[in-house]
């Protein structure tokens, strides 16, 4: 749920919700029980608003505005709000991509409250910053922030008060361009999960491989009730696993990746997965895909 700005069309065809609708909807997945969590997107958009048409008037068109017309405590304003609400409803919260150096703080203090609220991330805001020279292509809702934002986004994942790692994806898009309000938002995010946390977090020593595996599989499954078909090797478990060499290098490209465009693109990232299997059946072997379409299928939380 996108919130703050109630009804205001943030994306075509997605509204955002009143603190009315959201409180509702927090007290009915309160009342399905175990397994049903909220999922907010927290920024106060209406903020955003005022902030982005005072830099526009000022002729601002560089990356950088984008994160400041979006700062840290409109990001901040939504988490405080959507913790207060699970709080008080007695939902579960999953907050979305969260790119704030308080996100950490604010979600260890929310369950040492006794407040069931999950933190997640993505690749680029563990990457990429407002001053970065890749900024213009890392538009982003939220925005990616400053380079301590970042860093603390980094210690939240290796202290566990950011949990998950998700991806934002979106799998097709232009880049380029000097206006950063003619640049679309969003790259392809789920092919850079594995490589970030294993080349900049694993073999920079920001967290462990144990980690790796805790954030992108076994807590993920956990939160969304799939444990312990999935996020477990085990036997009765689904035989999805991912093997991954630390040591290999791979210069990111679009092809690497299999999409279109990339947002590292020409990096050397060292850590790469190297082998993918669904149900048993090798699906991934050194960047080639090796199975045929339908090999997935769709499995409900339970």
């Amino acid at each position: 749920m996108y919130f703050a700005a109630g009804g205001a069309e943030v994306y075509p065809e997605t509204l955002t919700v009143s603190d009315g609708y959201l409180y509702k909807a927090f007290r009915e997945i309160a009342r399905l029980g175990s397994g049903a969590t909220a999922m907010t997107h927290c920024e106060n958009w209406e903020i955003a608003d005022v902030l982005t048409e005072e830099a526009r008037a000022a002729g601002r068109t560089d990356p950088a505005v984008w994160t400041d017309s979006r700062p840290d405590f409109c990001e901040e304003d939504g988490m405080r709000r959507a913790i207060f609400l699970a709080g008080v409803t007695g939902c579960p919260l999953y907050i979305v991509h969260n790119a704030i150096a308080n996100a950490p703080r604010l979600v260890a203090t929310a369950l040492r409250d006794g407040i069931a609220v999950t933190g997640e991330t993505c690749p680029h805001y563990l990457t990429v910053h407002r001053d970065h020279a890749l900024a213009m292509n890392a538009k982003y809702n939220p925005a990616v922030k400053r380079e301590q934002d970042l860093e603390a986004l980094w210690q939240g994942l290796h202290d566990g008060w950011i949990s998950t790692m998700g991806s934002d994806h979106i799998p097709m898009k232009e880049i380029g361009g000097a206006d950063i309000w003619d640049t679309e938002g969003g790259l392809p995010g789920s092919g850079t999960i594995l490589p970030v946390l294993l080349s900049e977090g694993v073999n920079k020593g920001r967290i462990s491989i144990e980690k790796v595996v805790e954030v992108s599989s076994a807590h993920t499954a956990r939160v969304f009730g799939l444990a312990p078909r999935k996020g477990t090797i085990a036997p009765g478990a689904d035989a999805d696993l991912v093997l991954v060499d630390l040591n290999k290098r791979v210069t990111m490209t679009p092809e690497a990746l299999h999409t279109d465009v990339v947002l590292h693109e020409g990096w050397e990232f060292t850590g790469w997965p190297t082998l993918t299997m669904v149900n048993g059946e090798v699906v991934m072997a050194d960047g080639e895909i090796t199975a045929e379409h339908g090999v997935g299928r769709y499995v409900r939380d339970v």
